[in-house]
């Protein structure tokens, strides 16, 4: 794995290696390269437990709660809480919280296509867009993300963190989707 600082003006995704797991990497300049800057597995295919790493650290994410839900992030190997997550009630966006400030996470279009993290000045730090333009068919069914860093983003001290926190954020609203539609879908016998 490689630094993501050294990265942050290239062109990253975030792919998800194969379909039937729930891991992925962040990949700088094409999809599928050896440059790897992060990675973010899940524990089970149906939990929300999984572990975020990059050169500078390595975090576990946890989901708590039902309607009032909390993502805790903790440095692996111990209990300290270093990020949480509270979402609105809207479920459109949240605050991140750390020791060094409060990050708003929110969706940034209407489809739920695009999310950004923004900093305490309301500027944008990070943008995820879904899909990878050099993708093939066979990344149908993988969940992937475009990732560019603004001016203020790259500047940013936890940028390694938040860029994970982001994406681990992105993975369980779609899952919260999937698991809406899938346990809504009636099906009506012909007549």
């Amino acid at each position: 794995m490689k630094p993501l600082h050294a990265y942050l003006a290239a062109r990253l995704y975030w792919t998800q290696p194969t379909v039937l797991t729930r891991s992925y990497e962040l990949h700088a300049n094409s999809p599928g390269s050896e440059i790897t800057v992060a990675r973010l597995c899940f524990e089970h295919p149906f939990g929300s437990l999984a572990e975020g790493q990059t050169t500078t650290g390595w975090w576990c994410f946890r989901r708590r709660g039902f309607f009032e839900s909390v993502v805790t992030v903790s440095s692996r190997g111990c209990n300290e809480t270093v990020a949480a997550y509270r979402p609105h009630w809207t479920g459109t966006r949240g605050e991140i919280t750390t020791g060094q400030g409060i990050y708003t996470f929110r969706t940034a279009n209407l489809w739920g296509s695009r999310y950004e993290i923004r900093n305490e000045e309301d500027e944008p730090l990070i943008t995820y867009r879904s899909g990878c333009p050099d993708a093939g068919l066979s990344s149908f069914f993988k969940s992937q993300s475009t990732v560019t860093f603004t001016e203020a983003g790259t500047a940013e001290p936890l940028i390694d963190l938040l860029v994970v926190v982001g994406w681990y954020l992105i993975v369980l609203s779609r899952d919260d989707v999937a698991a809406i539609t899938a346990t809504s879908s009636v099906i009506v016998p012909a007549s």
